[in-house]
């Protein structure tokens, strides 16, 4: 900063003034600088938080990306599961019918064994227990 003759008087006067009145124009003198300091220090505080802002948003966004991609990986899982119960539920439906059918067969030829040997031993019932009727989820089935 070039030095100007309104420093230089200043300076002298501060000198000769005593050291309150020098303390005061000293003071005044370096306002500038003090102002602009403040001005560089506020600014940084505002870059500091626009960046720290900014970096919870990106941190934010990874995270809602990171639930919406799980999110999609369970319906899938659930709709491929769902497809899979309904096939299984055919299928049981399927052998539900099967075996009522041979269970009718099942007693026709009975009758007709027993009609040649009294003594002959009746067959097993086929016995069906659904998943809706148990009691215990580990009780065979």
């Amino acid at each position: 900063m070039p030095v100007s003759g309104e420093m230089i008087a200043t300076a002298l006067v501060a000198v000769l003034g005593g050291g309150g009145v020098g303390g005061i124009l000293v003071k005044a003198m370096s306002k500038p600088v003090d102002d602009a300091t403040a001005a560089k220090i506020n600014a940084e505080a505002k870059q500091t938080a626009q960046v720290t802002a900014s970096s919870e948003v990106d941190t934010l966004r990874e995270i809602i990306a990171e639930v919406r991609s799980s999110e999609a990986r369970k319906s899938e899982r659930i709709d491929s599961l769902e497809a899979r119960l309904e096939k299984l539920e055919e299928r049981e439906r399927h052998a539900l019918t099967r075996a009522a059918v041979h269970e009718a067969w099942d007693q026709l030829a009975f009758n007709f064994i027993a009609a040649q040997d009294r003594k002959f031993p009746p067959p097993p019932p086929l016995a069906y227990r659904s998943i809706e009727d148990s009691d215990d989820d580990h009780a065979p089935r």
